[in-house]
């Protein structure tokens, strides 16, 4: 309440989206220790859980973050996926593809890409989202403390490689299943 007196946005929205029926978040620690966040919308039923960011860097002075998560709508649970955004300056590389250490590929989808630019000096940025099967993450959690994906482009060489700890898919895993017993 003080922070929506004092004028801050963020306190307003803090304040007014659950009178509204917008996003309600919450932190829920697995029994791992992890912390996954939860996005609940009380209007629409949905609700979102989220494993802490991965941020990573590369080569050609690339640099984003990934998210895992899962959607769960109406009861009905969402698929597990890795969200990203990858930025870089120079032009654009249009990602396009994963796959896995041993070359399987993962589900790739290209959410969206901008630029923003400055004179000539453009840095451009690229979401995108990457399911995951069931049967791939068994064989990672029993084999590895990371999933490797390397991120790829038919348009360009450029390739980036994200590390995301297992124990964030197991996290998310826990939590989502618990909260359709609760």
């Amino acid at each position: 309440m003080l922070r929506f007196y004092l004028g801050s946005v963020v306190g307003i929205f803090t304040f007014v989206s659950p009178v509204l029926g917008a996003s309600l978040d919450n932190v829920v620690t697995a029994s791992d220790s992890t912390r996954v966040k939860v996005e609940a919308n009380a209007e629409t039923g949905t609700r979102k859980f989220m494993a802490p960011v991965i941020r990573f860097t590369a080569r050609g002075r690339t640099d984003g973050y990934a998210i895992v998560s899962r959607t769960v709508e109406g009861g009905v649970m969402g698929q597990i996926e890795v969200s990203g955004l990858v930025r870089y300056p120079d032009k654009l590389r249009k990602y396009d593809h994963a796959k896995f250490s041993d070359g399987q590929l993962a589900r790739f989808r290209a959410v969206r890409d901008d630029k923003v630019c400055e004179g000539e000096d453009c840095i451009f940025t690229e979401q995108f989202k990457l399911s995951i099967t069931p049967e791939q993450l068994a064989f990672y959690a029993d084999s590895y403390d990371k999933v490797p994906l390397l991120v790829a482009s038919t348009h360009s060489e450029q390739s980036f490689i994200v590390y995301v700890p297992v124990n964030h898919f197991a996290a998310v895993l826990e939590v989502s299943s618990h909260s359709l017993t609760v």
